[in-house]
C-alpha cells in the first residue's frame, strides 16, 4: 500500500470511529512526550520506525474505546495510561503497520517511551533523518499531534 496521509487518515478513522485529519508537514514538532514504535518488515527482515506524540496516541486510543477528552487528558498528563488505554494504544500502532511501508509487510513489535530503549538499529534510522511521511494528525475538538 502506498504510504500517504490519506491512507493513514482512513485507517485510523476506521479504527477509532471518528474522522482523523492528517496533514503533511515539512517538519514534525513533537511535544516533550513521544513514543517510538518498532516494526519488523517482511520479507527482508528490515526495520521500520514510527514516532508519535504521546498525547496523540492516547487520544486515538481513547477515541477507539470511548474515553472522554477529559479522561484522556488526565491520563496523558501523568505519562501513564490505564490498562485499557495501553491496549488501545497498541492497537493503534498495530493498525498503522498496514500503512507505513510501501513494499513488504510491517509487523508491529514494540512501543517505547525512550529512544535509547529501542536498540542501535532504530537509533541509526532516526539519526539518518529519512522519514517518508511527516504528519500532523488531529481528532475533532482535540489538539493536534505529530507522527513520523
Amino acid at each position: 500500500m502506498e504510504v500517504t496521509a490519506f491512507n493513514v487518515s482512513k485507517h485510523l478513522s476506521d479504527l477509532v470511529g471518528r474522522q482523523v485529519n492528517a496533514k503533511l508537514v515539512s517538519k514534525a514538532e513533537f511535544a516533550p512526550e513521544v513514543r517510538t514504535a518498532t516494526y519488523k518488515v517482511e520479507p527482508n527482515e528490515g526495520t521500520a520506525v514510527v514516532q508519535i506524540d504521546f498525547h496523540l496516541l492516547a487520544a486515538l486510543g481513547g477515541a477507539m474505546i470511548g474515553y472522554s477528552n477529559t479522561e484522556i487528558d488526565k491520563q496523558a498528563a501523568t505519562g501513564k495510561l490505564d490498562e485499557n488505554l495501553v491496549d488501545a494504544a497498541g492497537e493503534v500502532m498495530n493498525v498503522l503497520s498496514a500503512v507505513i511501508v510501501s513494499e513488504g509487510r510491517a509487523i508491529y513489535k514494540s512501543l517505547h517511551s525512550k529512544v535509547k530503549e529501542c536498540g542501535a538499529r532504530v537509533q541509526e534510522i532516526l539519526a539518518g533523518g529519512f522519514y517518508p511521511l511527516q504528519l500532523q494528525l488531529s481528532l475533532p475538538g482535540g489538539k493536534p499531534g505529530y507522527l513520523l
